[in-house]
């Protein structure tokens, strides 16, 4: 006679062996997933770069930049819309003094660059796209990624925004437009990456050394393993560590440690040309808590 359905024990054995299987595949399609988001990525860094590369061409060889001291006034025409920028322009003026993401939205406001385009899926803390306005019955443009809000970002403000940017003014006080900012530089110079990491978390006074190279220095953006950077030439690629400025600069530093200057703030002490003519001391900026990846 034939045997019908299973035993009990057969049935337990065949159910470990399903989960075991799971459990063995899991972390591979974890991967997958990871590899995957981070071709995206880097996608959105090369197409925010080549943007950068088109704005500066028709804006005197300056990637995007507001004026940071007296009235905030675009530089060099703006979004190449008289309308767009008379509008961007009354926005923009007042304080806190203009900050990266301020900067970077103006390709937006350009029609160069989609919000979306500046999320990454491997960002644990981003969310939906930041809107081109506000939704008000006379909508006005945004200035910032700082959706639903007409005022500069601040901390906390900034989950719709996965990258960071090398701080583009000059000196402190920040009076003009660093010689990194513009599109004529060596073309290895890396202009924007992953978030980057705050020194250790809560107050930006953390544990983190940045002194000695290895996972903890990474963007917190793609698990540690390194972070999409993307270049004055407008290519982008994958660095497992963030020594990938000139003469090995850390992208993430100023000096030898991180700084807690926060976007927005109008007494950051930095000099890009630190190391002699056509050699740059490049910090992106914002940067995220790298235990609660809170933007700041």
């Amino acid at each position: 006679m034939k045997r019908r359905g299973f035993t009990l024990i057969e049935l337990l054995v065949v159910v470990a062996i399903i989960a075991l299987l799971i459990a063995i595949l899991l972390p591979s399609l974890g991967k997958a997933r990871e590899l995957s988001n981070r071709s995206v990525c880097a996608a959105n860094v090369r197409g925010t770069s080549q943007s950068m590369n088109v704005y500066a061409a028709d804006n005197g060889d300056a990637y995007p930049i507001i004026a940071k001291t007296g009235s905030p006034a675009l530089t060099g025409g703006g979004t190449m819309n008289a309308t767009v920028d008379a509008t961007i322009n009354s926005m923009y003026t007042g304080t806190p003094t203009p900050c990266m993401p301020q900067n970077m939205w103006l390709l937006v406001l350009g029609g160069q660059v989609a919000p979306k385009q500046f999320i990454c899926k491997s960002d644990p803390r981003s969310v939906a796209a930041a809107s081109v306005t506000d939704g008000a019955a006379s909508p006005k443009y945004e200035i910032n990624f700082n959706d639903g809000s007409t005022t500069p970002p601040t901390v906390n403000s900034m989950d719709s925004l996965s990258y960071s940017f090398a701080f583009p003014w000059d000196k402190s006080p920040a009076t003009s437009i660093a010689p990194l900012w513009r599109n004529q530089t060596d073309a290895s110079l890396p202009l924007m990456s992953d978030m980057a990491p705050k020194n250790g978390s809560g107050t930006g006074t953390g544990v983190i050394s940045f002194t000695t190279l290895n996972r903890n220095s990474n963007s917190t953006t793609h698990q540690r393993d390194g972070q999409n950077v993307g270049y004055g030439d407008a290519h982008a690629e994958f660095a497992r560590l963030p020594n990938i400025g000139q003469n090995g600069d850390n992208i993430f530093t100023y000096g030898a440690t991180n700084s807690s200057n926060q976007p927005g703030s109008s007494t950051a002490s930095f000099n890009p040309n630190n190391g002699g003519a056509g050699s740059y001391d490049t910090q992106m900026l914002p940067v995220a808590d790298a235990a609660t990846y809170v933007r700041s």
